[in-house]
């Protein structure tokens, strides 16, 4: 039994160092000085990037063990003064103020090392091509989901509320169904690099999002000349007209 122990835990820790290495492989082209953490915090950028990115991964039931798992892989084979912190509560709101720099340095060496490392499946026929697309995503009616991803109605819950008093049992009705289809859902719109099947980037939004602004707002980290392809919900002289007034192109 304790030779079966210690194989595990070897096979833990050879897979713990693996991923820690996969992640210095990504990472090892970025420049984390704009991350400006405070000179007493334990946490680093590289540190909270690396966390952040599995503890999404991990399969744990809670978001605090997910934590703990991902924090054990970044302490692997670290000296203990070079741990970052234990507190979950720490890591989060570092996390909220700083995701945004964080996913913009990520996506920027992500695309880099697919350039580097799949030069054979960079063009087609030639061309860098760049699919796009959206999709409407359903997510847990909290508060917070419901203030930033439901469909913006035209009139408030409590004017709502105001012009149903005294009405009749079908006014109330109709309010109902339309309460139930503002149930809050994030509206993905992603950019695929074609030739090696991966994205390259992406915009989320509530569920009434327009997909054609968020391909507008990615056009500038489309390479110049790229092709852009889309099915038949990216139409409009003034959204092809913008495509090609920055030098790319589009094909439906």
């Amino acid at each position: 039994m304790a030779q079966q122990d210690q194989g595990r835990q070897s096979a833990a820790r050879s897979g713990a160092d693996e991923l820690f290495q996969a992640l210095r492989w990504l990472m090892a082209s970025i420049d984390w000085k704009s991350i400006a953490l405070r000179k007493d915090c334990t946490w680093t950028a590289w540190k909270l990037a690396c966390t952040a990115i599995l503890w999404t991964w991990s399969d744990e039931k809670t978001l605090g063990e997910r934590f703990v798992t991902a924090r054990k892989i970044i302490c692997f084979g670290r000296p203990r003064q070079d741990e970052p912190a234990t507190s979950y509560q720490a890591f989060t709101k570092l996390l909220r103020k700083w995701t945004g720099p964080l996913v913009e340095l990520l996506a920027q060496a992500f695309r880099a090392k697919m350039q580097d490392v799949l030069p054979s499946h960079w063009t087609v026929a030639g061309w860098f091509v760049l699919a796009c697309d959206g999709s409407r995503i359903e997510v847990p009616r909290t508060r917070g989901n419901e203030a930033r991803y439901s469909p913006k109605s035209k009139l408030s819950r409590a004017a709502q509320r105001r012009r149903t008093r005294g009405r009749t049992k079908r006014r109330t009705a109709e309010l109902a169904r339309q309460r139930k289809a503002n149930i809050p859902s994030v509206w993905l719109t992603t950019l695929w690099h074609v030739a090696s099947g991966l994205p390259w980037n992406w915009r989320t939004g509530p569920g009434d999002s327009s997909e054609r602004a968020h391909l507008l707002e990615m056009l500038q980290v489309a390479p110049a000349g790229a092709l852009i392809t889309a099915d038949a919900g990216f139409v409009g002289y003034d959204l092809w007209q913008s495509i090609l007034a920055s030098g790319r192109a589009i094909a439906r």
